[in-house]
């Protein structure tokens, strides 16, 4: 049995980012990929806030939830997460700064958008 993680590249933990923090900015920060010297420090020090606060709170919640809904797998939580074999990341390259991926990371940011639907006469008046 293979893990497929669904994230973002908010959420995706140390172990599967690739964006270094020197020009990657984070998705919370209202940063460019050019950034200063100051901007670079304040995201990086977001960044290892942030990867603490993953590994010590959201880390421990994942692995209770898996352990109560899995009580008999074969494996732990643990050797599931290091086994991911696909990604599939909540963004779309035109809509967030260039980044690096490896090619188990696919973008499908707006999979969960719906087709649009056509306007109320009186906007359509308006317009």
């Amino acid at each position: 049995m293979r893990l497929v993680v669904y994230s973002n590249y908010s959420l995706i933990s140390p172990h599967f980012s690739l964006s270094p923090y020197s020009y990657v900015p984070k998705p919370y920060l209202t940063y460019t990929d050019s950034m200063t010297f100051k901007q670079r420090l304040y995201n990086t020090l977001y960044s290892h806030v942030e990867d603490l606060h993953y590994g010590l709170v959201t880390k421990k919640a994942q692995r209770e939830l898996y352990n109560e809904h899995f009580p008999n797998a074969k494996k732990s939580f643990d050797e599931m997460y290091h086994s991911s074999a696909i990604i599939f990341m909540n963004t779309n390259n035109v809509a967030s700064t260039p980044r690096p991926s490896m090619p188990n990371m696919i973008e499908i940011g707006g999979i969960h958008v719906q087709p649009a639907q056509e306007l109320p006469q009186d906007l359509m008046d308006y317009m």
